[in-house]
């Protein structure tokens, strides 16, 4: 499935809204788990709003399509606590599978790479959260034209969190 043009521009409208939040709040309903994303910022969030929803409904569109899948719980903002000892903090990943600790990021350029100093912040975020045993896949705005492209990442690394999983349970 690609989106033409028209229906990208449509369903990301609004380049200025900033982050994404769930619950409670006006917005469009996700058919798969009935949770309202309101397209506000959540405190302190930097991102597009309408983009980051798009790629909660993709995801959450996927794994209701498959049957060993859609149970899965899907999480907006979904906070990550580093333990002590490593790089300390706690960040906050645009969409997430917990069960799986797979974690779907949308990056922009303007936040995360036009000044050197947010591409070390991002950097150091990212290397942290991969140390708490999260696989973090990355997406552009983009690269939501192409969501047969994320639901082919995201199915390639739930079989691979399913092989670790296996391999763990034989051992």
């Amino acid at each position: 499935m690609r989106l033409s043009d028209a229906d990208f521009r449509r369903l990301v409208a609004k380049p200025g809204v900033r982050g994404v939040r769930t619950g409670a709040g006006t917005g469009d309903a996700n058919p798969a788990t009935g949770r309202v994303s309101s397209g506000r910022a959540a405190p302190g969030r930097h991102g597009d709003g309408k983009a980051q929803q798009l790629l909660y409904f993709i995801v959450c569109a996927e794994l209701v399509s498959r049957p060993h899948t859609c149970a899965t719980r899907v999480e907006t903002e979904y906070a990550v606590e580093t333990v002590p000892g490593k790089r300390r903090g706690r960040y906050r990943l645009d969409v997430a599978l917990p069960e799986y600790r797979i974690g779907l990021e949308l990056d922009g350029f303007a936040f995360h790479a036009r000044f050197q100093s947010a591409f070390l912040r991002h950097t150091l975020r990212q290397n942290a959260i991969v140390l708490e045993g999260w696989l973090l896949l990355r997406y552009t705005r983009g690269m939501l034209k192409h969501p047969e492209r994320i639901c082919a990442d995201l199915m390639c690394a739930i079989e691979l969190r399913q092989s670790q999983r296996r391999a763990l349970d034989a051992a």
